[in-house]
């Protein structure tokens, strides 16, 4: 079917099976259920050479963590880098609309579900750092489509080819929308409350700020959302909320980005999963110290055509303003790697310094590609710094650190053998500089408390918190401090377990919480956890006769050390240990074993693995070794 140049492909065309799915009632077209390398295949006439973008009708199904990934293939070749690796979103919601509370009083995260939902998916890049969708070129005539899925499974519904158009500014948008303001609408909503998300590592924090609501002196509340658990592009919560009538509103975050300083972080505004204008694309917010609300357009809020019903705001981390330095970053990486391996190959991995090199010699060029890596450098570092106008950010100042080293190397390229070490290897080195500048690049942390979404008349105020509150609630916490912190008190009630743990608060509350609402529940044992910051006060509390029961997140030779002071009972002389073992890899165990008593088992299992410079060994034309006897 082609509406308005858009193409459908319905699922029938697919030539597999319907779905029978539960979750396949929910939509309202034919689909199909695919799982690991399950394909599907079509033929499209394209009329008019174009860019095209293209969309999925789909939902995940069976997985928890990991997303479903496919790849697409275009006349039977990857038309893009990018169509190699193609992931869909998979969504999560609450299970309560409370947070838990555990033993001490203070908020604890909400268990979260698989939320199976059915949506229209434009591909995307898999970093998500790309303003637009995937844009694919067709010429006219006919194309076939070949799509697998590599991960997991999916339903899959329609698909659409539709013709790239750039999202129109602001000014298009309002102009299309001759339109009255709505009047009076005042909506709030607590952001660490997201009718669903898609990523678990987005999670409610606890701000101790007066300006947070909700607030509470001495207990810990999950009153903000995100923070540095959500700085992940790409990764997004969504709120659902119902507008009382048609008419332009405005929305505000209250907001604070205080985990980079002096860094601008970005994120993309959808309503009803649509980029409505292009300056919702990147909405930019800088590091301050404190909470403000901050409307969507700034000191000219922009303004937002709503319909009376019901309508769902996405708020998405998003990296695409950086994606330029990212790429330049990862390409000049390169670019000194292979200079390096060249230099490397003359001079050994030994260097002399008292001997002297010309490089020139046998890289003739290589002040000339020094300099242009240079050049190529400072052409983004320009658009760092006008995004990021007042500098002095760490991702700047190691940016331009990465961009000295290498012009002080282009101005004597014959001494570069000793000067490795600004180079391509230490600390300090260009690579190392520009390798620590990407992930700060990639990071997009922002804290939300509310999210406000009101008619332009009603324009929410800031908290105005007095001095005299601050002051009296400083004092409150000051005395509290002096309380013993009960998750690090020592000491079980009577017929308790006590489990001491080497981990932080969150996770000794989680499992806290956790073993209240189930272990407990479902065997009558109670368990006491507590955090043990130091592993090695278990000695101490063996000769003061105030050890714990169970010791959770100690190093591996602790044990030992607990087992010949005979602290530690021999886990043998339990009737299931034999068929308990059986979940661990052989060897496990070795390092708990003494004589033949075991006195531990393993939390973990790491191993290890053996890898290879892949461009190392091309540049030196060496095979890759597939036997221990060649390595």
């Amino acid at each position: 079917n082609t509406v308005d140049q858009r193409i459908e492909i319905s699922a029938q065309a697919f030539g597999l099976p319907l779905s029978d799915h539960e979750e396949a009632k929910a939509y309202q077209k034919p689909c199909v259920f695919l799982t690991v390398d399950d394909k599907v295949e079509f033929t499209v006439s394209i009329e008019q050479e174009g860019t095209y973008i293209i969309s999925f009708d789909m939902a995940a199904t069976q997985s928890f963590i990991n997303p479903t990934e496919g790849q697409l293939r275009i006349d039977g070749q990857f038309p893009n880098t990018d169509s190699r690796r193609v992931i869909f979103p998979i969504f999560y919601q609450s299970t309560s609309d409370q947070f838990p509370v555990d033993r001490y009083g203070n908020d604890a995260l909400i268990r979260q579900e698989r939320l199976i939902r059915w949506t229209k998916y434009d591909l995307r890049d898999a970093n998500f750092s790309l303003r637009y969708p995937l844009q694919y070129n067709l010429t006219p005539g006919e194309h076939t489509i070949e799509f697998q899925v590599t991960r997991e499974s999916m339903l899959l519904g329609s698909v659409y080819l539709t013709p790239f158009t750039k999202y129109p500014d602001y000014s298009e948008y309002l102009s299309s929308q001759s339109k009255d303001d709505s009047s009076g609408v005042f909506i709030e909503i607590e952001a660490e409350f997201p009718t669903f998300k898609n990523d678990t590592s987005i999670r409610p924090v606890n701000s101790r700020s007066l300006e947070v609501t909700p607030y509470d002196t001495y207990k810990l509340l999950l009153n903000s959302m995100g923070g540095d658990s959500w700085d992940r592009s790409g990764s997004a919560v969504y709120y659902e909320f119902d507008a009382p009538q048609d008419g332009y509103y405005c929305i505000t975050l209250r907001a604070l980005q205080n985990y980079k300083n002096n860094f601008t972080v970005f994120r993309r505004i959808t309503i009803d999963e649509q980029i409505l204008f292009e300056e919702l694309n990147d909405i930019s917010y800088f590091s301050s110290n404190r909470w403000a609300n901050m409307p969507i357009g700034g000191d000219t809020p922009y303004k937002i055509y709503l319909t009376q019903g019901t309508h769902i705001l996405g708020i998405e981390a998003n990296d695409a303003p950086y994606h330029s330095a990212i790429e330049k970053i990862k390409k000049v990486l390169i670019d000194i790697n292979v200079l390096s391996l060249d230099i490397k190959k003359l001079t050994g991995n030994q260097v002399d310094p008292y001997k002297e090199w010309v490089i020139s010699d046998y890289i003739p060029d290589i002040k000339d590609q020094l300099l242009a890596i240079a050049a190529d450098l400072q052409v983004d570092l320009g658009g760092l710094k006008a995004i990021n106008k007042e500098g002095g950010s760490q991702e700047i100042l190691s940016y331009q650190m990465a961009i000295d080293n290498i012009l002080f190397l282009a101005e004597d390229p014959d001494k570069i053998p000793s000067r490795m070490n600004r180079f391509s290897e230490g600390s300090g080195s260009a690579a190392q500089l520009l390798g620590n500048v990407l992930p700060l690049l990639q990071g997009q942390p922002l804290a939300l408390d509310k999210i406000y979404i009101h008619s332009p008349d009603t324009v929410p105020e800031e908290p105005k918190i007095s001095f005299s509150i601050s002051l009296i609630d400083g004092v409150k916490r000051f005395f509290y401090s002096f309380r013993p912190n009960p998750y690090g008190s020592i000491g079980a009630e009577e017929g308790e377990i006590e489990v001491w743990v080497n981990r932080p608060r969150q996770y000794v509350d989680l499992l806290q919480t956790m073993a209240d609402e189930s272990f407990t529940k479902a065997t009558g044992i109670r368990l006491k956890f507590s955090i043990m910051p130091n592993e090695s006060k278990l000695v101490l509390a063996n000769a003061a006769g105030i050890q714990p029961d169970i010791a959770l997140g100690v190093s591996t030779n602790v044990p030992y050390e607990l087992a010949i002071r005979n602290a530690l009972r021999d886990l043998r002389g339990f009737d299931d240990f034999d068929s308990y073992i059986g979940i661990y890899s052989p060897g496990s165990l070795l390092s708990y074993v003494i004589n033949d008593s075991v006195y531990a088992i393993p939390e973990t299992q790491d191993f290890w693995v053996t890898f290879y410079r892949k461009d190392i060994m091309d540049s030196l034309g060496i095979p890759i070794p597939t036997t221990w006897n060649e390595v």
